[in-house]
């Protein structure tokens, strides 16, 4: 049984580049008659990311609004990439909604002349946590470093968030290392360095920048959970295991860490903890993570759990018909006993 390697999913969802075209889903209740809806209209391609400038790693809901009504609703893929088709010209707002409990919706006012395609990279802002948050047992923030930053390293950074945003990550990776220059302890300028070199795939740069974080602070959880990713791309199955357990003791709710925590283990075969942290990341993350089906059912199949398998795949076909695993997941399907 052919199995796919995880690249480190921020960025495509597997090694294997089932990057195919991203695909939309719409909602049922989309208003056709609204102001700001054609057939023939413009139209969007975007991405949504996290803060850091990471892909999300969950389906994302986008909303295109005119004078404050939603006129379409679509999902993102798994990898934060979606399209919107058949807008009439005019000034639009492109929203994105992330979890709640973390993020605030991110949004983008467009004004489309009519027929014209344009590209956004929308940017979820994370909620300011309260001082509650901030002194709670094990939690550190980057506030903890951040605060003490000189202006000139916040603007250094700040402007490589602007840079990165625009797809300038080139120059946004020089005024990292600038604020960082600036400030060594700056760690979201380091976490922001370490997803580029990241997506980049220049895996020792990005360990680098991780690994300087947590021998500053051992429980910050984003440059715990981007380590494991680091050591999933390595193949560093043990050590992502170690990194990713180590990031849900941190912050449990988090359903992607649950999620690559699975397949850290399944790739050592430890399926009784696979299944385990499938099934965590199935609470916390519900639809928004339809890949978990596909994983869990790779857990099954490596258990000869056949029919529970072929009931996972056909979980992720229904919720995701053209998602980047849906390929495989119906070729897998295709070998499934008849009922």
């Amino acid at each position: 049984m052919r199995m796919y390697i995880l690249s480190a999913g921020m960025f495509a969802i597997i090694v294997a580049s089932l990057t195919g075209n991203a695909s939309v889903q719409t909602s049922g209740d989309t208003k056709q008659s609204l102001p700001g809806m054609g057939v023939e209209g413009a139209s969007i391609d975007g991405r949504v990311v996290l803060p850091s400038g990471r892909s999300v790693s969950v389906m994302i809901k986008v909303t295109v609004e005119v004078g404050g009504n939603a006129i379409k609703t679509v999902y993102t893929d798994s990898t934060g990439v979606f399209h919107i088709r058949g807008i009439n010209g005019g000034l639009v707002s492109v929203r994105a909604y992330g979890d709640e409990r973390f993020y605030i919706p991110g949004n983008q006012d467009v004004n489309l002349q009519p027929g014209a395609n344009v590209q956004l990279t929308i940017y979820l802002r994370e909620k300011t946590r309260s001082s509650a948050d901030n002194n709670a047992p094990g939690v550190v923030s980057a506030d903890d470093f951040d605060r003490l930053a000189p202006s000139n390293a916040r603007k250094a950074y700040d402007k490589a968030e602007k840079m990165i945003e625009k797809g300038e990550t080139v120059a946004g990776i020089s005024q990292l290392k600038e604020a960082i220059e600036i400030y060594s302890d700056y760690a979201s300028a380091r976490n922001a360095l370490g997803v580029q070199y990241l997506k980049r795939k220049q895996l020792p740069e990005a360990s680098q920048q991780f690994e300087y974080i947590l021998s500053k602070a051992p429980k910050y959880f984003e440059a715990r959970f981007n380590l494991g990713l680091v050591r999933l791309e390595q193949q560093r199955y043990n050590d992502a295991v170690a990194e990713l357990a180590a990031a849900t003791s941190i912050d449990s709710s988090k359903a992607a860490c649950h999620m690559w925590l699975g397949v850290a283990y399944l790739q050592t075969s430890d399926f009784a903890h696979a299944e385990q942290e499938m099934n965590r990341a199935q609470a916390f993350g519900g639809q928004q993570l339809p890949a978990t089906h596909y994983y869990m059912g790779q857990i099954y199949l490596r258990q000869n759990r056949v029919n529970d398998a072929c009931k996972e795949f056909q979980e992720y076909v229904a919720m995701f018909p053209m998602g980047d695993l849906a390929s495989d997941s119906r070729r897998i399907l295709q070998k499934c006993p008849s009922k």
